[in-house]
Order: structure tokens, then sequence, then C-alpha cells
């Protein structure tokens, strides 16, 4: 184990699942987690399993109910899925979002039990979004894409950025209905003041692939991507501060608990976790 200790910020290195999901699931990639506060799901790419059309990997999701001693598979072919699905966004214990490859978009009513095909107005691979309740959400993408929805995806708004023409949008968080940040390639961060009607530009101070972004507050706010990139703000994106590092891997997702308990994860298993408090300790699932 390796641990960076600064006077403000406390990452280690941290070792990856050995329990038994681990080893149900270890011949398979793990594409997105989301986590509520009674089940957690997971979009996961079979292992030599293709598709004879596009011939990629199949996408489904997986879901536990017991803190991850258990996972099942959700029947996801109903909708007539027909992408590679990038990412699962829960708002509450039935509502959710799937979506990836050309616009495609999902929605379930009822836990992922089964799901309804959307129809975004565009055909650009989406990588992330924000939902704040089961009416307001955004989804980021390819093609400087920035999409917004008030009534739960039945609609959707194209959103204006400014200095994005070529931007590949990952990721999206949202504090409320009208403050939120993107962050996307080449280290572009745009917010957004007005609920995602406009963007602006914010400066990074990276030339690195932003891959996450997730702010706690108006004011506080995190940013991961490629080298081990790790980016801090606590005055709303004014300024962001390059954090070290304990890896160079990319770092494609990261998730807080509370303002001092972090985790960021990557390629190759990479897992570190954020510890304010000074005391080093390892990922684990809460029941």
């Amino acid at each position: 184990m390796h641990a960076i200790v600064d006077a403000a910020l406390n990452y280690l290195d941290a070792p990856g699942p050995e329990g038994r999901a681990a080893l149900e699931l270890r011949m398979d990639a793990i594409e997105d987690p989301a986590e509520l506060r009674d089940a957690a799901w997971s979009l996961v790419r079979a292992a030599g399993v293709l598709e004879e059309e596009k011939g990629h990997a199949k996408g489904t999701a997986v879901v536990t109910s017991d803190g991850g001693e258990h996972w099942k598979g959700l029947n996801m072919r109903g909708a007539g899925f027909d992408a590679r699905l990038m990412r699962v966004i829960f708002t509450s214990s039935e509502r959710g979002w799937a979506f990836g490859e050309s616009g495609a978009l999902y929605t379930t009513h009822d836990g992922g039990a089964s799901w309804i095909k959307l129809q975004p107005p565009t055909s650009y691979l989406l990588l992330g979004g924000s939902f704040i309740d089961e009416n307001s959400g955004w989804l980021a993408g390819a093609g400087a894409t920035i999409l917004q929805t008030s009534d739960g995806g039945e609609t959707w708004h194209r959103s204006q950025t400014t200095n994005a023409a070529h931007v590949r949008f990952n990721a999206a968080s949202f504090v409320n209905a009208r403050l939120g940040w993107a962050v996307g390639s080449g280290g572009n961060i745009h917010r957004t003041i007005d609920g995602g009607r406009t963007w602006h530009s914010q400066t990074s101070g990276v030339p690195v692939d932003l891959l996450d972004v997730k702010f706690l507050d108006s004011v506080e706010g995190w940013a991961v991507g490629n080298e081990g990139t790790i980016l801090h703000t606590g005055n709303g994106g004014l300024d962001w501060i390059n954090e070290r590092s304990p890896t160079s891997h990319p770092l494609e997702r990261i998730f807080f608990t509370d303002r001092s308990h972090g985790w960021a994860v990557g390629f190759g298993g990479t897992i570190i976790a954020y510890n304010l408090s000074g005391r080093p300790e390892a990922p684990r699932l809460r029941r």
C-alpha cells in the first residue's frame, strides 16, 4: 500500500475486492457503478461474448441489494437494446437511465425489471450525465454534446457551449437545477449557471482528458482523468489545483460519501481512497 500525505490531501492505493462478488465477475469488464442506500447497479461487458451484427461485446446490468454479497443480471433486451451502454444513473430504487453509443438512451421505472427506449436529439456517443431528481437531468458526450431534460427524458434540449467545438464531454455534475459542471477531452471544464442552457469554459491548467467530475456543493468540486490527474477546487471552479496523485493510471470515476471521504477508480483495477482525517482506510462496502 502506498500513501501520499499532504496537509490537506491524503490519498492511498487500495486493493481491489477479493470476495465472492469479485470472483463471480472476474471475467467481465465493469463499465460503470451506480449506488443508492439500498442497492447498487453496475454495467458489465461480458468477456468474449460478441454481437454478430456489430462485433463488440454486449453490455448488461447487474444489481445487488445486500452490499455486494450477491449480484443478479437484469433483462435489458425488452427495449430493443442495440448499442453498447456506457453508463447507468439511478435517482431512486426504481427510476434510472442507461445510455451509450450512437445516442442510445433507455429508462426504467421499476428498478431495471423493464426498460423503455428514449429518443434524444443526437447520434453521438453519450458518456456521462447527472440527474438531481426523476425529472431534471443532463447528458454529455462526443461532438460537444450536452443535453438537458426537465421531464425525465421524454424531451431534450441542446445546450450552447463556448470554446467547445471539438470537445468530447465525458461527465457532468449538478448541485441544483441551475448550477453544474461538465468535463471532457483536452482538460476542458465548463460551467453552467442557468440549468444547462448555456455553458462557459473554466481553466483547468491541465492538457489531459478529464473523465469524471463531482461537486459536493456550489464551491467544492473534484475532477479526475488521464495520467492519474486529480483536480480540486474550493471556489466553484474559478481556480483548479492539480493535486498530487499516487497513480499514473487513468482515473475514470470519482465518488464521495461526505466531504472527507472519497474514492477514485480507474485503469487496471486502480482504486485510490481520499481521507481528509489522515487515517488510512481501504474502500469497503457499507451495509
